[in-house]
């Protein structure tokens, strides 16, 4: 970390990998709506992949420690009953309760074992839908007469159609490519199904059911026939009945990211294509719940030797006292986590609940202990693990969010106000350090700044640095996935005298091919107050690499757009298999109407696909 107090030198010139100069600007005075939501929502981005059914008064300390809701029991179960039947035997419900049943603001889920029971039979040849919808009645009943902790949410299955195959043990060749999509249509169908029985119980009116839980959705792979066949599938066929859409979102495994990273432009891509295909099939973009992210990292290599186990896969069940816990390990997905919750922070209105892959506690010698918020010690106490560092960044934030505009894509930022203090939240998304002008629009009255840095490491333990300062800092550096909270104290309450609004319009068409100079259009209908807004173009890519990204000529209303400056956040996915990501454009709102308005793009290489079209508005 690099601050600043005197006055801010000459802008660092572009060359030889050196960045130049990005400068945020923070308006105090504006609230900032996305859509209709400005208050922070804690409760949507402060969580832990665990659940609390019972007093634990490490769990207790944790909520204080941290700012959280005392009321808060966890984000995520794996059980609810489904995951009661054995072998295709539905138990009988006891009546223990009646009338309306309050929720529990957590994710229940299971794995899809408990549907698919017995792994002999041919899914591809069988009428499994009385099953499905006996057990889906039986899932409803059970949790209106007889279930002590009722989900808020319901993801019925965790990742189920990766593990797809795993129902249709002994077949080969097209029988088993048969029972497969049958297994995987059957799965879409479950959710429907299941959402019927809960909507259909008039005492279950707080339930909300999200789907499918998606492990890596890798939408691009097979020319996007994985998204038709997967995501796409089961919008036609779920989507009417459900209330959200879930996926998990990692970067890739370890701190060197072997396997690309998901965090910046191809998370981006991802939301905007299931906001666009709901929008188009259902009229209405479906909200996200994101019930996994963060980044994978591996187990430490004398575990691994100790247990059979390759990857996160154990191939076979061998206890050992090896330990699969490094400080330096489990601390790498803390910058994944960062960099991801600042997008979803910047989406708050589109979501109803992110959940950072941190599990709770756990001995060293397990297989997540990798992944823990807390560590057994040899004494048999519980000390938390340097995934603490994610609850501390975020451990201040509250209030309204303010405008704040960043110059660079890739650096992020965020601004509250609450009372009398403003957050400012930054995170670097690029791979090299960036000089960071920080221009605040008010500075009367301020009493004193709390500066907040953390970095992380691929060699060593995280970094935290905490600094006060009595005037505000000109500029601050920041190194790679480095997250900065910067704390500004008033000696009086800030007072909103502006404000301004977000709103996206979608386009009624998706996923076009790309054709050497042939245009293609998108209709983008509803625009509303378009004169004066900041105007951004957001176009989902997804392309080989060596074709070009940035289209050789975008027109909006047959005016031509000008591509300036870098409009990808974050890589250019040079380590994923081709590029998926969306181009964040700006647009001058002249050319902008209100009502129906025509985006052209055009590129001079065959190849790949023009995903989505989203005209972001902000008046």
């Amino acid at each position: 970390m690099n601050l600043k107090i005197s006055t801010l030198a000459l802008a660092v010139i572009v060359a030889g990998g050196i960045n130049a100069q990005v400068t945020v600007t923070v308006d105090p005075t504006t609230r900032k709506f996305l859509g209709n939501e400005s208050e922070f929502d804690r409760e949507k981005f402060v969580n832990i992949h665990a659940l609390f059914d019972e007093h634990d008064s490490d769990f207790e300390k944790f909520k204080k420690d941290y700012n959280i809701d005392e009321d808060f029991i966890g984000s995520r179960r794996f059980y609810y009953p489904i995951s009661k039947t054995k072998n295709g035997k539905i138990p009988k419900v006891s009546k223990k309760y009646s009338g309306n049943r309050e929720v529990n603001n957590y994710v229940a889920t299971t794995s899809p074992g408990s549907l698919f029971y017995d792994k002999t039979l041919n899914y591809g040849k069988i009428d499994f839908m009385p099953y499905i919808k006996d057990v889906s009645n039986y899932v409803a009943e059970a949790f209106r007469d007889e279930w002590d902790l009722v989900p808020e949410f319901l993801e019925p299955f965790n990742e189920p159609m990766v593990h797809a195959a795993d129902f249709t043990k002994g077949l080969k060749g097209a029988e088993k490519k048969q029972a497969v999509e049958a297994v995987i249509t059957y799965i879409c169908k479950y959710h429907r199904e299941v959402a019927r029985a809960v909507k259909n119980t008039p005492e279950l009116s707080d339930m909300k059911i999200m789907g499918f839980g998606s492990a890596f959705p890798e939408f691009e792979a097979n020319n996007f026939g994985l998204w038709n066949s997967r995501f796409k599938q089961f919008i036609d066929i779920a989507g009417e009945d459900i209330d959200i859409l879930s996926v998990h979102l990692y970067d890739g495994s370890g701190v060197n990211n072997a396997g690309g990273r998901r965090s910046g432009s191809n998370l981006e891509a991802i939301l905007d294509m299931l906001q666009t295909y709901s929008y188009i099939k259902l009229s209405k973009p479906l909200p996200i719940a994101v019930t996994e992210y963060g980044r994978l990292v591996p187990n430490q290599p004398e575990w691994e030797k100790a247990t059979g186990a390759v990857g996160n896969k154990l191939e076979k069940k061998v206890k050992t006292n090896v330990s699969n816990y490094h400080p330096v390990t489990n601390s790498q997905a803390v910058r994944s986590q960062l960099h991801m919750v600042m997008s979803f922070m910047n989406r708050q209105n589109e979501l109803v609940r992110t959940i950072p892959f941190t599990i709770g506690k756990a001995p060293q010698s397990a297989m997540y202990a990798k992944s823990s918020l807390w560590v057994k010690q040899e004494d048999g106490s519980y000390e938390y693990s340097n995934r603490k560092y994610f609850f501390e960044m975020l451990k201040d934030i509250e209030g309204e969010q303010i405008l704040v505009n960043s110059d660079n894509v890739d650096v992020q930022a965020l601004g509250y106000v609450d009372d009398n203090k403003l957050y400012l939240m930054l995170n670097n998304l690029n791979d090299n350090e960036q000089k960071v002008k920080l221009n605040l629009k008010t500075e009367d009255n301020l009493k004193k700044v709390s500066v907040k840095t953390l970095k992380i490491f691929d060699n060593k333990v995280p970094e935290l640095k905490k600094q006060d300062y009595k005037a505000a800092p000109s500029e601050i550096n920041l190194a790679y996935g480095e997250t900065a909270v910067i704390t500004y104290e008033y000696k009086k309450d800030i007072k909103f005298d502006k404000e301004v609004r977000r709103n996206k319009y979608y386009s009624k068409n998706y996923l076009q091919p790309v054709t050497s100079g042939k245009d293609i259009v998108f209709n983008i209908d509803g625009v509303k107050n378009a004169a004066g807004s900041n105007v951004v173009l957001r176009l989902g890519v997804g392309r080989a690499h060596g074709l070009a990204v940035v289209p050789s000529d975008i027109k909006v209303n047959d005016k031509t757009v000008e591509v300036k400056g870098d409009v990808i956040k974050g890589y250019d996915q040079n380590t994923r298999k081709q590029f998926f990501g969306v181009l964040e454009i700006p647009v001058d709102s002249k050319i902008l109407k209100d009502g129906n308005n025509t985006v052209t793009v055009k590129y001079n290489d065959n190849g790949g696909f023009v995903t989505t079209a989203i005209m972001q508005v902000e008046k």
